[in-house]
């Protein structure tokens, strides 16, 4: 909970107080040999693989359609890409040109073209996949079947040279014809043929189809090493295509056509006997209708097809309701677009303009909506926007049509009772003018129904003669001079961009995810502290950490002050003893408390070289290892550790028998005494209180060296009764989070915090005049 609050904070201190640049560029620099080896890592292996990719060449041919009353571009185009890519089609195309074949290189020897040695290859639909090996030897040519290493060669063919020209050979599910100029260049040649099915969902997966914005032009693509075969299935592909396509539309008006001639052939039999039924009974009785009851039977015959045509508008309409619903369940759009246009211009509204106008409003959506989608996505605002139209429109045809189907029940039952009626009055007619009476109707019914199939039969013959749909091919493929992947410079780099921003992309998100404090800047921004020193990271024996247990036995090279060098890290020490005794910032300071926030940030380390700078400015200084626990300033100056401040808070010796002189002048130490069960205790009691106004009243300048805040909270008692206390960081180390809570223990107690000192920081970041002693 501690951390997910500590990054929200993280987060909205990066937004209020703006991108810290500089952070990123030096942690950049700062694992420039990672990113690097990221760098080399994507960019080599992208580099061979630019390299060694075989030359793609990709055709294109171009077809033209006409259409007539489509209303929805892109649901035609959907169709037409469908039937393009569907696995039938696919398995026709590459049965005929063979494309499971693969030609295979001989030792040393590039592979051939196909057409260098096959005018023609193709296959059924299951052939054998396997390699295979012509040889030429001899005067005779011989077709082998390879298997496995232990088992021989399957010879399949073997005939003579002389009969190869024009000599087509079926074995194994495909054929093919050898061309003969290949007998100059090779005796042996190897091919192998893949597995059909396989072969199909690539070819499937390489057809690229687009369209123009009327959908009156269609380009289909295709990709392949080789430009000559590549051309040819493009061609091939496109041929195929308009033929199916003619194939099926005609086929279609065809089969209305035979439909409707059959049903006309039944409907003229059924007339011509009608009429020859009411001749005859007209010459038998020589009777005639008079003109109440001829308009009585005219009438009713009308009725009749107006019954017969509003039971066939509510039945389509019934229907097209249903699928409608159907569709929502199904969660079809194209359906449902298709249903609601069908609705539109249904028959049962051609005298209702209101139909009219809701069917030109959603034609109009549409095409905007199609011609929208070509450009941007369905979720682009436009898009959002014209689809709540058009469900706007749908609704009000969808319920436009409800209201007429419920007018159309009532037309029937009107249309029916008043037929019911005539049909009485019929009936009450003299037994032989009822009888010419229903003739004469059943004469009219058969001609209502013989002219309406006529008139189909008519519509049939014109849609067989002017196509609905005429489809051709405007521009054939033509093999292509240059692969689409030429420029391999471009992609190389491409891939080094790419490379370069995603080694970038991992430092920076590296360094987003490195809390740990580095930086003056970092103090400032995240513990909101002033920084008073900073001393440049320094490795004893090659080794990077600062570990007080291990590095504090080597005396000479923990106290790097000692001799007066003027080095990067003396110089630091100078710096930060000059800003605690004189610096504004500080205050007058005599007595310092030294913490860090966790083991091996170089807390002893830097208060005994901070405790020998100060004692050679002359400042009689005493030096304090006020960590009870485990204190190891005995060990840097070669003082005894008892007696020492614990044995001292118990009471057992006096503040002179504490005091170690060192073979640094003017430095003293008072070592940390024996093991105590209650060291916070004893630095909470009267007894440390005495110890500090005593080397107050003997000492210039007092240290203490303490525990650090995450394994005790003996800094911050011991802050509260001296002038300051100065927080040790290690650069890329300390984390962030912890030190902020951490801080928290002095926010309700009287401590002074004077400051930060950075331990092991850059360099170049540490003091600004070090590089002049890098000689």
């Amino acid at each position: 909970m501690d951390a997910e609050k500590f990054f929200l904070e993280d987060i909205q201190q990066e937004e209020e107080e703006g991108l810290d640049l500089q952070r990123y560029l030096r942690g950049l620099y700062r694992r420039k040999w990672m990113l690097l080896a990221i760098f080399l890592v994507i960019l080599i292996p992208w580099l061979i693989y630019v390299k060694k990719q075989p030359p793609q060449y990709e055709a294109s041919a171009l077809i033209r359609f006409k259409t007539y009353g489509s209303d929805n571009v892109g649901l035609l185009n959907e169709t037409r890409i469908t039937e393009l890519t569907s696995r039938t089609f696919a398995e026709k195309v590459v049965a005929q040109l063979g494309l499971t074949l693969e030609m295979l290189a001989e030792t040393k020897e590039r592979p051939l073209r196909r057409q260098k040695v096959f005018e023609q290859f193709s296959t059924t639909t299951d052939p054998i996949s396997g390699e295979y090996l012509l040889e030429f030897k001899d005067d005779v040519f011989s077709l082998f079947q390879l298997n496995e290493l232990d088992k021989a060669p399957r010879l399949l063919v073997s005939d003579s040279l002389s009969k190869i020209i024009d000599q087509t050979y079926d074995v194994n599910g495909f054929s093919f014809r050898i061309n003969p100029d290949i007998l100059k260049e090779r005796s042996r040649i190897h091919f192998r043929v893949k597995n059909f099915r396989r072969t199909v969902d690539n070819f499937r997966k390489q057809i690229k189809v687009r369209f123009n914005r009327t959908g009156t032009l269609m380009w289909v693509s295709l990709t392949d090493r080789d430009p000559s075969l590549v051309a040819t299935m493009v061609n091939q592909l496109a041929q195929m295509y308009v033929e199916e396509s003619k194939f099926f539309s005609l086929k279609k008006v065809k089969d209305v056509k035979e439909v409707v001639e059959n049903q006309l052939k039944i409907a003229k039999e059924n007339l011509d006997k009608a009429n020859e039924e009411l001749k005859r009974f007209k010459e038998s009785h020589f009777i005639s209708l008079d003109t109440e009851v001829k308009q009585n039977v005219n009438e009713l015959s009308d009725l009749e097809n107006e019954i017969r045509t509003i039971k066939e508008n509510i039945e389509s309409l019934s229907l097209l309701l249903r699928r409608l619903e159907k569709s929502f369940e199904t969660t079809e759009a194209s359906e449902t677009r298709y249903i609601y246009r069908q609705i539109a211009r249904h028959p049962a509204f051609q005298q209702d303009p209101n139909m009219g106008i809701l069917q030109q409003q959603l034609a109009d959506l549409e095409s905007q909506r199609d011609q929208l989608l070509t450009r941007v996505t369905e979720s682009h605002q436009d898009v959002v926007e014209i689809n709540a139209q058009i469900k706007f429109i749908q609704l009000q045809i969808k319920d436009l049509a409800k209201k007429r189907l419920e007018q159309l029940y009532e037309e029937l039952a009107t249309a029916e009772r008043t037929a019911s009626n005539l049909r009485y009055k019929l009936k009450m007619l003299p037994s032989e003018q009822l009888k010419l009476a229903e003739l004469t109707q059943k004469v009219k019914v058969n001609e209502d129904i013989y002219s309406s199939l006529l008139a189909k039969y008519q519509e049939a013959q014109i849609s067989e003669a002017v196509r609905t749909e005429e489809i051709s091919i405007l521009d054939p493929a033509l093999p292509p001079e240059y692969p689409v992947n030429r420029d391999k410079k471009q992609k190389a780099v491409i891939g080094g961009f790419f490379s370069l921003f995603f080694s970038i992309f991992v430092g920076v998100f590296l360094e987003f995810l490195d809390k740990t404090l580095k930086t003056p800047d970092d103090i400032k921004r995240y513990l909101k502290l002033n920084v008073i020193g900073s001393i440049p990271k320094i490795e004893f024996d090659h080794e990077y950490e600062l570990k007080d247990a291990d590095k504090i036995k080597q005396i000479d090279a923990q106290l790097v002050t000692y001799d007066y060098s003027p080095t990067p890290v003396s110089e630091a020490y100078r710096a930060l003893r000059t800003k605690i005794m004189f610096s504004k910032q500080t205050g007058n300071i005599r007595t310092l408390v030294i913490t860090s926030f966790a083991p091996y940030d170089g807390k002893s380390f830097t208060c005994s070289n901070l405790a020998v700078t100060l004692a050679q400015h002359k400042t009689n200084t005493l030096l304090v290892d006020a960590d009870l626990r485990r204190g190891v300033l005995h060990n840097t100056f070669s003082v005894p550790k008892e007696p020492g401040l614990s044995n001292f808070l118990m009471g057992m010796v006096s503040f002179e028998e504490l005091l170690n002189e060192t073979h640094v002048p003017n430095l003293t130490v008072v070592s940390c005494g024996s093991m105590m069960p209650n060291p916070s205790e004893l630095l909470g009691s009267l007894r440390l209180r005495k110890f500090i106004d005593e080397a107050k009243r003997r000492f210039d300048f007092v240290i203490f060296d303490t525990p650090p805040l995450n394994a005790a909270t003996d800094a911050v008692v011991l802050g509260t009764q001296v002038d300051g206390v100065t927080l040790i960081v290690r650069a890329g180390k300390t984390n962030r989070n912890i030190a902020r809570q951490k801080l928290d223990l002095f926010d309700n107690v009287p401590a002074t915090i004077i400051g930060v000192i950075i331990n092991g920081a850059e360099k170049d970041l540490a003091h600004e005049g070090y590089s002049y002693y890098h000689y």
